[in-house]
């Protein structure tokens, strides 16, 4: 945990948070000394590559997502630059999916080994006898990001609703209230009662979410969405499976 050397104004700019990320990590990295260093985000793993220079600790990249095929923030860019130098100059890059191999292999020509992410299918099994009553869609999306797809989820909701009028939308992510006050108006005042945001409305209670039960949630849906622009693995998608609910 490092100092921010960030503020929003710069986003004005097209700097981005974890932009400046690189410079804290840069010096701490080249300060101290450490076995192996693991990074989820390219610029941390650019700032290791530049450290291991002069430590000759080894760097595994392990990206949390792949580059954006449309811009949905304004972000100062290099065209990939950085990211592909990112990509090669790991001494080892682990991916979550076949799907995400095969980009990284297109597009910078470099291999990997795919770990995929673990599921608890202890927790997320079916159990049909939650199903019943009028039909769930369950997003557990985390829609603070705005390619989640928060918007485009309300306003589908808002046709469906036309078509299934039972219907009910839950939302099983913990958002602010500014947040979720910014997608209701998406969806037509009638259906707005039928939109559940299933966790808590404090976003500063945030710790009560370690007991929602989210396996019972997702097992109980009719089915389960993934409103994403796009994504590199999915977990929701494989939770959703494992506990037997189709997916869109």
């Amino acid at each position: 945990m490092h100092r921010r050397l960030w503020h929003p104004w710069l986003a004005k700019l097209g700097l981005l948070e974890f932009h400046t990320f690189f410079f804290p990590c840069l010096w701490h990295l080249l300060k101290e000394r450490y076995d192996v260093v693991l990074s989820v985000a390219f610029m941390d793993a650019f700032a290791a590559q530049v450290a291991r220079r002069f430590t000759g600790v080894p760097s595994v990249f392990v990206p949390n997502g792949i580059p954006a095929k449309i811009s949905y923030v304004r972000s100062l860019s290099l065209g990939g630059v950085v990211h592909g130098k990112a990509v090669r100059e790991a001494d080892s890059l682990i991916l979550y999916s076949d799907y995400t191999r095969q980009y990284f292999l297109k597009r910078w020509q470099r291999d990997s080994t795919i770990i995929p992410m673990a599921i608890e299918p202890f927790k997320f099994r079916p159990r049909p006898e939650l199903k019943g009553g009028p039909p769930k869609i369950v997003c557990a999306a985390a829609l603070q990001d705005k390619r989640k797809g928060g918007r485009l989820l309300m306003k589908a909701f808002d046709v469906l609703k036309e078509k299934r009028p039972d219907a009910i939308l839950q939302i099983a992510s913990p958002l602010p209230n500014a947040l979720q006050d910014q997608l209701l108006p998406h969806v037509s005042p009638r259906w707005r009662r039928d939109v559940q945001f299933v966790t808590f409305k404090d976003q500063d209670a945030a710790s009560r979410w370690d007991n929602f039960d989210l396996p019972k949630l997702v097992a109980a849906a009719t089915v389960s969405v993934l409103p994403s622009i796009w994504e590199p693995f999915g977990m929701v998608v494989i939770e959703s499976m494992a506990a037997g609910t189709p997916v869109v």
